[in-house]
């Protein structure tokens, strides 16, 4: 039955955490690294829905000498997940961009990422696009850092919505807070985002 089915998804998912991040660490070793784990929450105010969390995890490494990198990302939370793996190209000082493919705890499971990182001055803007067998989803914040504390910004997140977005952090701490309070424009409904990240 569907728990059945739902149950073998997620040990399906929990092989390709375990396995995908040894299998990429040869092709990437002894390079530059970053690492982040997120906890997040959508807060649905019209269903009064308060509690939806997901875990999210996201790591990349850079070739020395080299413009190409290795990326990893995955997603759990109570009823789905997914995790990925590609490959990223630092296209100028500012642009990176990226591909990948992975599965999702769905009867289709292969599911592709394109996306997009830039940064110049005080600007960030970062792109999700991704497809599979649950359809066709997107990320995309745009910030501006104010002081080293405090980002505001925009966010448009699918099956969560559009609004700004805020980011919280202390100085010299690997931690920070985001808070996006979003209208969902395909649904009709207001949300709160919420997102404790530390940096690994």
């Amino acid at each position: 039955g569907p728990r059945s089915l739902r149950m073998k998804n997620y040990v399906l998912l929990s092989l390709i955490v375990i396995g995908i991040s040894p299998l990429i660490n040869p092709l990437c070793a002894q390079h530059e690294k970053f690492a982040q784990i997120e906890l997040e929450n959508a807060t649905t105010i019209a269903t009064e829905s308060w509690i939806n969390p997901q875990i999210n995890f996201f790591g990349t490494k850079t070739w020395n000498d080299s413009k190409w990198g290795c990326y990893y990302f995955s997603l759990v939370k109570p009823d789905w997940g997914q995790a990925y793996v590609g490959l990223s190209y630092q296209v100028l000082p500012w642009l990176n961009l990226n591909a990948g493919i992975g599965l999702e705890t769905h009867d289709e499971p292969i599911r592709y990422n394109l996306g997009s990182f830039a940064a110049t001055n005080n600007w960030t803007l970062s792109q999700i696009y991704e497809y599979g067998g649950s359809g066709f989803w997107y990320y995309i914040t745009l910030n501006y850092k104010i002081n080293p504390s405090f980002k505001m910004g925009l966010v448009a997140k699918r099956y969560l919505g559009v609004g700004p977005n805020f980011e919280f952090s202390i100085p010299n701490y690997p931690m920070v807070f985001q808070l996006s309070p979003v209208y969902d424009f395909e649904f009709d409904e207001l949300r709160f985002m919420t997102v404790l990240r530390y940096i690994l």
